[in-house]
Order: C-alpha cells, then sequence, then structure tokens
C-alpha cells in the first residue's frame, strides 16, 4: 500500500466493539414482551380460536349432575370380629381403610349395581361393551380428611338416575361386608375347632418325648449333675494354672544352670544347685581340708607323708563335689521333666471337664427346647379353648361397625359443563399457545434482525438501521437523502453518519469500503446516501462504483458510464481528473464503473487502483467505495484492503447469522478491519421488537419535519434540485 494510504490507518487496527452488557431481568421481560407484541396477531388469533372452541364445547356439551352420599367405617370393634381376635385381624387401621376405598369401586359390586338398576337398558352404559369399567369412571370415591367418612359421587346427565346408582353403591356395599362378616365368622368357628385339636394332640406329643429324653439321656438329676461337673471343672482349671507356673519356673531353672555350666562357670557355685544340702556339704568338707593342706605345706615337704595325705584328701573332696554338682543338676532337669508332664496331665483333665460340660450343657439345650415347646403349646392351648368359649357367647353378635351418614338426594344444577371456567381456561390456553407459537417461530428464525444478533453472534459492531423504502426508482432510492433531506430515512443515513465520526480514529477512516454478504441487500443504497450526508455536513466526498460486475451508480445519479473505473485500469486514461464526474449534490463527486471488464478481478490487483486512491486521498476528505458481495466474488478482499475500513450492509431478516459472520470473518481473517454492521430495509411491520420504539421516533421526527418546513430555508440541499424533478421529490417524499 502506498504511504498516503497508509497514512490513514498505518496499523490496520480493527474497530473496537461495543460489548453487549450482561441483560438485566427487566431487559429481558422487555424483550419477551415485545416479541409477544410483534407476533400480536398470532397470539390474538389463536386465543380466538381456543375461546371459540371453548364456547361450542360450554354450550353444546351434555349437562352433568352429581349426586353425592357419605358412609362412615369405624374400626372393627366388639363380637367376633374385634381387634382383640389374634385370629381373625384384619391389619392396620389405614390399610383397611384403603381396603374399603377399593371395594367400593371394585368390579364385583359395580356389576352388583348394573344389575340392580338395569343399567344395560341406561342410554348412558347401553352401548359400552363394559358397562361396569364404564360405570366406574362415573364414580368417585373421596375419603373427607380427618375423619373416617367417604363421600360417594356419581355423574350421569339424568339427576335421579345418579342419585340412585349412589345409594345403591352404598346399600350393597353395607350388605356385602355384613354378609362378608358372617362367612368369616362361621369359618372362624371350624378353624378353631380345628386348631384345638390338634394343639391338644401337640401337647400331648411334647409332653411324653421330654419324660423319653430323660430316660434316655439319664437327665433325672440334670441340675446335680451339672453343679458337680461345674465344680470338677474350676479345680481343674486352677490345678492347671497352677501347674503351668512350676513348670515355667523349673524349666527356666534348668535352663540357667545349663546356660551357667556353658559359660564355664563352676555348677557348684549355680545358686540353685549351691543349696542342695550334699553339695554343701562336699564344698565344705573341700574347704577345710584346703585350709588344713595350706598348714601342712609351710611344715613339710611334698615327699611328707602328711602331705601326701592330705593331697589325697583333697583330690576325693573334689570328686565328690562333682559328683553331687552332677546329681543336682540331673534333679534340676527331672523336676522340670516332671512338672512339664504335670501340666499335661492337668490340661487333659481340663479337656475332659470341658468336653463332660459341653455334652451336659447339649443335653440341657435339648430338654430346655422340648420344655419351651411344651410351655408355647399349653399356653395357645388355654388361649385356643379361651377363644372356643368366647366365639360359643358371641357368634350370633355380629356388630356392623359401617352406617349411612347422608342418602345421596337428587341434584337440582348440573356440575358440567362449567362455563366460566371453560371459557376463562381456554382463552388462557389460546393466549399461551399463541405466546409458545411466538417465541417457537423467534427461535426459528436466525437472520439478522437486531443489533444483539450483530454484536453478540457475529462479533461486530453495530451502527444503525435503515428502514425499507417503498420506492421503485433507482433515483429516488439511491439519492434520497438529497432529494428528500427532510425524511426520517434521511435522519437514519445522518444518524449512521455521525456513529461513525463518533468511531475511534474516525479522522483515519478516509477511505471506506461499502459491501454485503449477497446481492439485493442495499449496499449501493447505504453507499450512495451515506456519501450524501456526508458532503452535506461540509465533508469534500467522492463516492467510486468499484462494482465491476453489477455497476448500479451511473443510473442512481443519473450519469453516463462510457468511462470511469475500468477505463483507469485498463489504462486506457491516465488523468485521473477525466475520471470525475461532478454530481448535482455539492461537495459530491463521481467515478463511475465504465465499460464492464471481463477480468475485472485482474484489473483489481493492479497498481494502478493504489495510485488512483492515492490521488483521490490527497483531494478529497472521505472516499466511499462500493464493492461487489463478499459472499459472490473476491473483490471486495483486494478492494477493502487498500482501504481504511469496511462498512458491511446487511438486509434485516433476510441472510442468515451464521452466513454473515462467515462473510466478516473473511475480512477479519485478511486483518481488515470492519467498522461494523448496517441493517438496511426495517419493516416495522414484522420488524423485531426490539426497535418498535425507533418506529414511533421516526414519525415523530418526520411531524418535526413537516411542522418546520413550512418556514423559508434558503440552505435546504434539496433546494438545488433541477425544477422538472419537483413533482417526483415530492411524491418521494410523500411515500418516505
Amino acid at each position: 500500500m502506498p504511504s498516503t494510504i497508509m497514512q490513514n490507518n498505518p496499523d490496520k487496527q480493527p474497530v473496537p466493539i461495543a460489548q453487549a452488557s450482561q441483560p438485566t431481568p427487566s431487559d429481558l421481560f422487555r424483550r419477551y414482551w415485545l416479541v409477544i407484541l410483534a407476533s400480536r396477531w398470532l397470539v390474538i388469533n389463536t386465543a380466538a380460536i381456543a375461546l371459540t372452541a371453548g364456547i361450542l364445547y360450554a354450550f353444546r356439551a351434555t349437562p352433568i349432575y352429581e349426586a353425592n352420599g357419605q358412609i362412615q367405617i369405624n374400626p372393627e370393634s366388639g363380637g367376633l370380629l374385634g381387634p382383640q381376635n389374634s385370629i381373625s385381624l384384619l391389619g392396620r387401621d389405614t390399610e383397611y381403610l384403603q381396603t374399603q376405598y377399593r371395594i367400593l369401586n371394585s368390579r364385583t359390586l359395580l356389576e352388583k349395581v348394573v344389575n340392580k338398576l338395569r343399567l344395560d337398558e341406561d342410554p348412558r352404559y347401553r352401548e359400552q361393551p363394559d358397562r361396569p369399567q364404564a360405570l366406574s369412571k362415573d364414580i368417585k370415591i373421596t375419603p373427607v380428611r380427618l375423619t373416617r367418612l367417604i363421600t360417594i359421587s356419581c355423574q350421569h346427565p339424568d339427576p335421579t338416575r345418579a342419585k340412585e346408582i349412589v345409594n345403591a353403591v352404598m346399600d350393597l356395599f353395607m350388605s356385602d361386608n355384613q354378609t362378608q362378616k358372617s362367612q368369616l365368622a362361621s369359618e372362624s368357628v371350624r378353624q378353631l375347632k380345628v386348631e384345638v385339636q390338634q394343639t391338644e394332640k401337640e401337647l400331648t406329643k411334647l409332653s411324653q418325648d421330654m419324660q423319653d429324653y430323660r430316660v434316655k439321656n439319664d437327665a433325672a438329676s440334670l441340675d446335680d449333675r451339672v453343679n458337680m461337673i461345674a465344680a470338677s471343672l474350676m479345680r481343674a482349671r486352677d490345678l492347671v494354672e497352677v501347674r503351668g507356673v512350676s513348670a515355667r519356673e523349673a524349666s527356666q531353672l534348668a535352663q540357667e544352670a545349663e546356660a551357667w555350666d556353658k559359660d564355664g562357670k563352676p555348677l557348684a557355685n549355680f545358686p540353685a544347685i549351691a543349696q542342695d544340702m550334699e553339695v554343701a556339704r562336699a564344698k565344705a568338707t573341700l574347704g577345710d581340708h584346703q585350709s588344713q593342706f595350706a598348714s601342712i605345706t609351710n611344715r613339710y615337704g611334698p615327699k611328707h607323708p602328711q602331705f601326701q595325705s592330705m593331697l589325697g584328701s583333697i583330690e576325693s573332696d573334689q570328686s565328690r563335689l562333682r559328683a553331687e554338682t552332677t546329681r543336682a543338676f540331673q534333679a534340676l532337669r527331672a523336676k522340670a521333666n516332671l512338672e512339664k508332664s504335670n501340666l499335661e496331665n492337668a490340661r487333659t483333665n481340663l479337656l475332659d471337664a470341658e468336653a463332660g460340660v459341653k455334652k451336659l450343657n447339649e443335653l440341657r439345650v435339648g430338654y430346655e427346647v422340648l420344655f419351651r415347646k411344651r410351655e408355647r403349646a399349653e399356653a395357645m392351648y388355654q388361649i385356643l379353648l379361651g377363644k372356643q368359649k368366647e366365639f360359643g357367647l358371641s357368634a350370633n353378635e355380629l356388630v356392623q361397625n359401617m352406617r349411612v351418614v347422608d342418602y345421596a338426594q337428587v341434584p337440582p344444577l348440573p356440575v358440567k359443563p362449567r362455563k366460566p371456567l371453560i371459557l376463562g381456561g381456554s382463552m388462557v390456553l389460546g393466549v399461551l399457545l399463541g405466546c409458545g407459537l411466538a417465541f417457537f417461530l423467534s427461535y426459528l428464525d436466525d437472520s439478522v434482525k437486531t443489533m444483539d444478533d450483530v454484536e453478540s453472534f457475529v462479533g461486530c459492531r453495530f451502527l444503525g438501521y435503515v428502514s425499507h423504502m417503498d420506492v421503485d426508482s433507482p433515483v429516488e432510492r439511491d439519492l434520497l437523502a438529497f432529494i428528500n433531506p427532510t425524511s426520517p430515512l434521511a435522519e437514519m443515513f445522518r444518524s449512521l453518519r455521525a456513529t461513525i465520526q463518533l468511531s475511534t480514529d474516525s479522522d483515519k477512516l478516509k477511505l471506506l469500503a461499502v459491501t454485503s454478504t449477497v446481492a439485493g441487500e442495499g449496499k449501493s443504497l447505504v453507499a450512495s446516501n451515506y456519501a450524501i450526508v456526508t458532503a452535506q455536513a461540509g465533508a469534500r466526498t467522492l463516492i467510486v462504483d468499484a462494482d465491476l460486475r453489477r455497476p448500479s451508480l451511473h443510473q442512481a445519479f443519473e450519469v453516463g458510464n462510457d468511462k470511469g473505473l475500468s477505463s483507469w485500469l485498463l489504462g486506457k486514461m491516465d488523468d485521473p481528473e477525466a475520471l470525475i464526474t461532478p454530481s448535482r449534490v455539492p461537495q459530491l463527486d463521481l467515478i463511475t464503473c465504465g465499460p464492464v471488464p471481463k477480468t475485472p478481478a485482474e484489473l483489481l490487483v493492479s497498481a494502478r487502483l493504489v495510485r488512483l486512491l492515492e490521488w483521490a486521498s490527497g483531494k478529497y476528505d472521505r472516499i466511499v467505495v462500493d464493492c461487489p458481495p463478499v459472499s459472490v466474488v473476491s473483490d471486495p478482499l483486494v478492494i477493502a484492503a487498500r482501504c481504511d475500513a469496511v462498512l458491511f450492509v446487511t438486509r434485516f431478516n433476510k441472510v442468515r447469522r451464521e452466513h454473515v459472520k462467515r462473510s466478516a470473518g473473511k475480512f477479519t481473517n485478511a486483518g481488515i478491519p470492519i467498522l461494523g454492521i448496517c441493517i438496511n430495509d426495517l419493516r416495522f411491520e414484522t420488524a423485531d421488537a426490539y426497535y418498535y420504539a425507533y418506529e414511533r421516533y421516526g414519525y415523530f421526527y418526520s411531524a418535526y419535519y413537516k411542522s418546520s418546513s413550512k418556514e423559508p430555508n434558503s440552505a435546504d440541499p434539496s433546494s438545488t434540485a433541477s425544477p422538472d424533478k419537483s413533482a417526483k421529490d415530492k411524491d418521494a417524499t410523500k411515500k418516505a
């Protein structure tokens, strides 16, 4: 890039993007509300359909009457089936009540109701293949909380029939309960007789088994034998303990004597051996003779008879001491072995005593098992005898624990259909369904519509909106800011200009490329009108039609296209001034595309484009380059690389967010800064509800312009328009 252009934005830094703040609950509520507001007709129509369906059902449905009766179920008490009866116990109270609830709606009971009331002839049940099942759907059993009352309800188109069904259910239920008690009483009496006979036989057999057991195991005096064997066991344990201590002491003493001998010490000096009487005498005799020998040696020589006699006595004493010492040492060993043998015998006696105790315990356990069985059998026998006598007295005293509290009466008013509830519910359901459809359709729509789509998903800065223009002429559309400068649309372009001017380093954004994702998104419209409002702000502006494939600016500005950018790039023209075409907009010049070349991509990479942009940068304050769509050709990337930034245009609710993101990513991946994204062709009647306030602002601002336009304004740029365009300008203003 030449130096003059690089100085505009030398580092090619991306334009900073305003970070979207975390939405607050009020923002979320407002978003949801505006989504519903945008789809209000969908919600209204859905609610109307639901309400109509509710009205048709409420006023065409057959009225249903409900009859109610109550019975009371008390706990089973008194008589044969009282809770004191351990045989016919019916279980816990809660389980008993739940059982009665099921019986009230059982198939057996309902079949009896059908037969009693001849419901097979009733029109409601006549065509039903399973009449008891159909009847169960009309009957409702409701326990009254914290009481023993049960409410029985029946719904039927005939109020009299509803009353008859409820009363029949209660009567048959109580009759079946009484019959069941009678049958249970008879069966209980029969079972009780059988149990008494079996228990009596079992008791007799257990008594005989106990007697046989005592005789077989000689267990007549079982307790005395237990006491004797227990005493013998205690003595055996004490003897084992004493023998163990003696054996350990003797073994330890023998081991110490052996260690003394192995160390080379005289065994005669070992304390236990030295205490032996014979060893002590031998040591004393040896000591006396040694003392006498010491006194003789001072008087006689070795050959003296007394000397020789005393020497022989000493040797004899030493031999005796050794013999006695050996004897005492062997006695220690013999004592250790004896004590060990005594310990083994004591342990054997202990094992025998323990075996006797174990055997006796087994005999006693077997006897106690037989004894406890006999006690239980005898206790059960006494209970059964008592119950048998009790049943004989109370067999005819069956107490009914249920009673009818209220019989059903003929209901005066129907309970179905509940018209207010149906109408209100259908209305609420319709509104909720409509809102759900609105949110679902909004979720499925992933096109670019809002500022959040641009900043949060695409990751680019949002520059502004351009609303829909209901005009067909390219002149009226692309020159709207000049033809009708007081319109709300022209104010939108001024807002876009202000947003760009307030950008970071906006003074360095001299060369601005304008492109879009696909064709038909209005990039030329935005480029031309942005150039017009920039020129109206006093900046000398040049707009270049760089779309060498489908040029359109020459049609909008109503100028010829026989020369232009392609002529310069092909080398047919060497004077840049000759390319300039003045427009009727003050301070705005135009370079048209010129004849459409065959190889536009190769022309745009030539150095002549750089020379032209350098020349234009030195002459104009702002240069706007209209480029082709970036997803179609690579021309925008080549042109944007020679500009300071890219103005990206996308059409409202047309291109998917992912497609726009990929298109913008082509520039960011190439290191080309994107100034931001402008959303074109905003339709307020179908717009995302975030920006309904924008519509009201536009109308309000338009009214302001209309009220102030009555005053003369000599500085109005539209006054420079040709007189033959006045009628068309008025019509464009009216449409805008």
